[in-house]
């Protein structure tokens, strides 16, 4: 599996996200009720995206967004998700972890400057960022967007178009920003995505599976499994040197596709901001 820190809204074809909930989201709003009381996970989901589609007007048809076929199928223990680590068939599929965050240990995950940002700690919601751009507008004075390296862009509206800041590849973020700040117009700032953001330089690392890496993550999750019992040197290739963090608000992120490596991918999905369910 090749471990990434927030993957895009729209996983690929093999995907494991390991959810950690919002703390005010539709399904923490939906599991406190009678009408969920004793429901499976898989059918908490299907009656929150039914909820949604209604709310949104969403044009996709019920017969596609809720065909069973086409359903993630969810583990509800570390043990579960370890099976799914070590021996797991992830093809086609995608594998939902609730509450596998909090449940891994890996609630403090997340490199200590962007978690500020994030406005993880902070305990108005309201007081949180509800954007990438403003994500990385409070990175911009820490000093911790030059330690780092990745890719900005953000979207036209109507026609859908991404327009990538300061270049295409890979960058310091330090200059990507400044792009940014130059480039985007304020009525575009919502669709701002930051994505494959890992450390500049290497740094070394603890605990002997690997000498260095550039995640940006304190822990990853090849180490976390490690520290669950899977003795993750005898798989064939786990990629948690240079794992990507991505960064998105409400309906920004990459489009559908198919990485380029047929790698499974494990998520670690946590809201840049709660839901707010304003219209009930």
């Amino acid at each position: 599996p090749k471990p990434g820190a927030g993957r895009p809204r729209v996983p690929g074809p093999r995907h494991v996200a390991i959810a950690s909930p919002p703390r005010n989201s539709a399904m923490g709003v939906f599991q406190g009720k009678a009408e969920l009381a004793g429901a499976t996970p898989a059918e908490v989901y299907m009656k929150v995206v039914r909820r949604v589609m209604e709310a949104a007007g969403w044009p996709w048809p019920e017969k596609a967004m809720l065909d069973p076929a086409k359903q993630p199928r969810f583990v509800t223990t570390v043990e579960e998700f370890l099976q799914e680590m070590h021996v797991g068939d992830h093809l086609n599929q995608v594998v939902v972890f609730p509450d596998g965050v909090r449940l891994l240990g890996q609630q403090e995950a997340i490199h200590p400057g962007i978690r500020a940002a994030l406005g993880f700690d902070e305990a108005d919601d309201l007081q949180r960022p509800q954007s990438a751009y403003e994500v990385l507008e409070r990175l911009a004075p820490t000093g911790v967007l030059d330690a780092l390296k990745g890719k900005v862009t953000y979207s036209k509206k109507g026609s859908g178009q991404v327009i990538t800041a300061g270049g295409s590849g890979n960058a310091c973020m330090a200059g990507k920003w400044e792009a940014l700040r130059k480039e985007c117009p304020s009525d575009l700032r919502d669709s701002v995505y930051a994505s494959e953001m890992r450390l500049l330089d290497s740094e070394l690392c603890q605990g002997g599976l690997r000498a260095k890496r550039k995640s940006t993550l304190k822990r990853t999750m090849r180490e976390t499994v490690y520290e669950h019992g899977v003795d993750v040197r005898k798989m064939l290739f786990w990629d948690d040197f240079s794992e990507g963090f991505f960064i998105g608000g409400h309906m920004s992120g990459y489009d559908l596709h198919t990485d380029c490596i047929p790698t499974s991918n494990v998520g670690h999905d946590a809201p840049i901001r709660p839901d707010r369910d304003r219209d009930g």
